[in-house]
């Protein structure tokens, strides 16, 4: 009779120090981080685009923030992709005018223009927004101080302008 008393207290008192159940915890700060990097691909889109990104457009781009890669990386990305250049008018000189437009808020001067025209031809479009980007917005190294102060992962690429 001892023993049995004794094998159900044991038994309860280790229900009772039995922890509960673990459950997966997904932390507030990833979903507050991936909401300011869809919000920012979204502002993006809307000023040099136009448009809202798509489904598949927002997941990969604000992934890219969250990863690590710079911020001016992925607004190259954008400003460099085909839909921009043929809102452009589908050529260079276009593309560098509305690159100017909706970077700077004023247009190409023909010294610029000059300068700039044999860059994007013989770089290419998404080198040359790169650069551009680097040069317009304080370089890389400022590109990542304020992505740091976003909240992203912070990855410095270097950027060679001419």
């Amino acid at each position: 009779m001892k023993r049995l008393i004794l094998t159900l207290v044991l038994g309860v008192a280790t229900l009772g120090l039995t922890p509960a159940r673990a459950q997966a915890q997904f932390g507030y700060g990833v979903v507050q981080a991936q909401r300011v990097a869809q919000r920012q691909v979204i502002s993006w889109y809307q000023a040099y685009l136009g448009r809202l990104p798509n489904v598949q457009e927002l997941n990969i781009l604000s992934n890219l923030l969250l990863t690590g890669n710079n911020a001016l990386y992925v607004q190259s990305l954008i400003l460099s992709s085909n839909e921009f250049f043929i809102k452009s008018g589908n050529n260079p000189l276009g593309f560098l005018n509305r690159l100017f437009v909706v970077t700077l808020g004023r247009q190409v001067t023909m010294q610029e223009r000059a300068l700039l025209f044999p860059q994007l031809n013989l770089n290419g479009r998404l080198w040359f927004t790169q650069a551009y980007l680097a040069q317009t917005q304080g370089g890389w190294a400022n590109a990542a101080l304020q992505a740091a102060a976003w909240g992203y992962p912070v990855t410095v690429v270097p950027a060679v302008w001419w």
